[in-house]
């Protein structure tokens, strides 16, 4: 069973820090406490006519979605960008034939039987186990690329985590357009990868550090003012763990995503956040989305990351990491997509909460490095 899944309170999580050095671990002292993640599915939703259309669905059906082509499909909607959405599920409905394969063609001469894929219901069977985040620049030669948690990818970088990353943009993004005022500040999705490195202040000569990569994000435009982030964006091919047939949040992108949201409250003079305590991450894996939400379970958790070392590994003791986090949510059905916009609209009203209550406040921007 992964980690996610078995460390869900803090009594779980005392048992495996006592079997186990923190620094042995790829997740630095996470406790799972799956949680609705701030929305109300009862209550129900005074939508703009354009999210009600979205939460519809396409009027071709997901099946003839996927043999239209993009013009065809754009040109039959308004907004156009919700012929987008459509346009960049049709996409990744596709069988691979029709879009190209993630392996190289073979012929060996002889007649291929026809193989079944298990059917796992609403969610997409693994094509392959793959850690690490999405390169910056997308090589297309035989040479090595290294993930931000050490794992070594794919070189040949399949197309459909590109897909992937462009439904969910088109998604989010039509959603907070037509969901929000025209008053500032709002919230926005940017597209931009970057990377970042932070270096653990271990010592003067430490050379412990934390690497990651984002694929975007959401954040929060005030004009004549810095941005500020509200939640990151991974996206990632294929679920990397199958259990008992449904998809779990697998050791290596738990790990990936602790290290991006570590990085992100560290490098407090780089990454500028609209919470002063957590980080949010959207999660996207072909067309489902999941939402997470990282935040210390006391003051003193990153004070204590930030000098971690071989030799006092044993000084997170009684302190971790509160993963909270929703169901994954497929934008190929009706649900999913009301799910997903219930999420992203909690999504929009806790960042102008924050936003307040930083102001308010009046805190220091690393509060959490403080005892």
């Amino acid at each position: 069973m992964s980690y996610f899944d078995s460390v869900q309170n803090p009594s779980t999580f005392k048992q495996k820090a006592q079997s186990e050095k923190p620094l042995s671990r790829s997740v630095p002292g996470a406790v799972n406490t799956s949680s609705h993640f701030g929305y109300s599915e009862k209550k129900s939703l005074a939508l703009d006519a354009r999210l009600q259309a979205l939460i519809h669905g396409p009027a071709e059906g997901n099946q003839a979605l996927s043999s239209l082509s993009e013009p065809q499909i754009v040109r039959s909607y308004s907004p156009d960008s919700l012929g987008s959405v459509w346009a960049a599920l049709g996409a990744l409905l596709r069988p691979q034939s029709t879009r190209g394969s993630d392996d190289p063609p073979q012929d060996s001469g002889r007649p291929v039987r026809e193989r079944h894929q298990p059917d796992f219901g609403d969610v997409v069977p693994p094509d392959s186990v793959q850690f690490g985040s999405s390169p910056l620049n997308r090589p297309t030669t035989s040479s090595s690329a290294t993930s931000s948690v050490g794992y070594t990818e794919n070189p040949q970088v399949p197309a459909v985590e590109d897909l992937t990353l462009r439904l969910a943009s088109c998604f989010v993004r039509f959603v907070l357009n037509y969901s929000q005022g025209d008053s500032t500040p709002t919230l926005e999705f940017h597209d931009e990868r970057s990377s970042a490195s932070y270096q653990l202040r271990t010592g003067p000569a430490s050379t412990a550090s934390i690497q990651a990569i984002d694929d975007g994000g959401v954040r929060m435009f005030q004009p004549g003012d810095e941005s500020l982030g509200v939640a990151l964006v991974e996206a990632k091919r294929s679920f990397q763990a199958i259990e008992e047939g449904r998809p779990t949040v697998s050791d290596g992108l738990l790990a990936q995503m602790v290290g991006q949201a570590l990085l992100t409250r560290l490098d407090s003079l780089k990454h500028k956040l609209v919470s002063r305590t957590s980080v949010t991450t959207i999660q996207a894996t072909k067309h489902y989305l999941r939402f997470f939400s990282f935040e210390p379970s006391a003051p003193s958790y990153l004070r204590r990351v930030d000098s971690l070392s071989a030799a006092n590994d044993g000084s997170l003791e009684g302190l971790h990491l509160v993963v909270k986090s929703s169901e994954w949510f497929d934008i190929g059905t009706k649900t999913g997509r009301e799910m997903v916009v219930r999420h992203l609209l909690a999504l929009v009203k806790w960042a102008h909460e924050e936003l307040e209550i930083g102001t308010d406040e009046d805190l220091d921007d690393d509060r959490y490095m403080e005892d």
